[in-house]
């Protein structure tokens, strides 16, 4: 009968996010769809330049919403109309400077017209922290393996089988939706890939 010991390991590595992206809406509402369009479409052209003045790598718009509005009472009430923008830019080793000056602008540029949707960051290189994961829980469990048959009097040998069990990458993290305030301070904190493994090793 093989003699096998079977051990797991786990790793963890943590680095600032480099990369912030922000979701915006530019929306107005008025009598008529001409005017509800125009004021709305000065409105994001403004959001855009001060965007870009203010450090973003990449901003685009996307969807685009025309609608009726109503009343409490169900009646119509005037015309909405609405464009979703993305703005993407390198922050640097987790710089929230960079992102505070992206909101700030934006409300300079859309002012009571402008939400904020959300604010994500990302790790440009995800993988490399989940490879640097990888070798790290790989090596605590072979120290694990050593201290068990240390403790059980026998001696570890080849390795028999290694599989990856669960594996956290670091993926957007979200700010709550806000409307259009200045000043707002901004930490992005860390992104951590942790990466757990199961080793089977033999023992004699």
């Amino acid at each position: 009968m093989e003699r096998v010991i079977t051990v797991n390991g786990s790793g963890a590595v943590s680095a600032p996010p480099d990369q912030a992206r922000l979701d915006l809406r530019v929306g107005a509402t008025s009598e008529s769809v001409r005017s509800a369009t125009d004021a709305m479409s000065t409105a994001a052209t403004a959001v855009i330049q001060a965007l870009r003045s203010a450090g973003a790598g990449e901003v685009s718009t996307g969807r685009l919403m025309i609608r009726t509005d109503h009343d409490h009472q169900g009646n119509p009430s005037g015309f909405r109309s609405e464009t979703a923008i993305v703005a993407e830019a390198d922050i640097g080793a987790g710089s929230g400077a960079v992102v505070t000056a992206l909101i700030e602008g934006a409300v300079s540029g859309g002012g009571d017209l402008l939400a904020i949707d959300g604010v994500g960051f990302t790790h440009s290189d995800p993988t490399s922290l989940e490879h640097e994961a990888l070798r790290q829980a790989v090596v605590a469990a072979a120290a694990r393996a050593e201290t068990m048959a240390e403790a059980a009097g026998v001696t570890v040998g080849a390795l028999v089988s290694l599989e990856q069990v669960t594996q956290f990458t670091p993926g957007p993290l979200r700010l709550r939706a806000i409307h259009a305030e200045a000043d707002v301070p901004v930490e992005p904190g860390a992104q951590t890939a942790t990466v757990e493994v199961k080793a089977t090793y033999e023992v004699s």
